[in-house]
Order: structure tokens, then sequence, then C-alpha cells
């Protein structure tokens, strides 16, 4: 891995963990008032999350998704 993708994978990795705390924000809000906003609210982090997780595995490859799994 360059160092490039390093820094990459680290930011996707911090992006990841902001989206997780945003999601559970969201989550308590829907549970607290149900409405099509904070169903909304929670669509869009758990898109977010969906394409942070996509860009983490195209720059890892195929190679490292397999040693993480080990």
């Amino acid at each position: 891995m360059t160092a490039l993708s390093a820094s990459i994978v680290d930011e996707l990795q911090h992006d990841f963990s902001h989206a997780r705390v945003q999601l559970a924000e969201a989550r308590l809000h829907q549970a607290e008032k149900d409405t099509l906003e904070t169903r909304a609210a929670v669509a869009r982090w758990l898109a977010f999350i969906d394409a942070v997780l996509d860009m983490y595995l195209d720059t890892c490859g195929p190679e490292r998704i397999t040693d993480l799994s080990s």
C-alpha cells in the first residue's frame, strides 16, 4: 500500500467513525419522534456509510480484503 492510499484509508476510517456517531444520533432522534425528516436523516447516514465502505473496499483492493477476513 502506498503512502497515498494509506492516507486515503485513514481518511475513510475517520469518515466512517464520524458517520457512525451521526447515524446513532439520527436513530435516537427517530426513536424520540418518528417523522419523515428523521427517517430521511437515518437513510442519508446509511447511504453515506455505504458509500464510504464501497470506497474503502475499492481503495484496499481484493488482496487487503482477503487479509482482513483471515
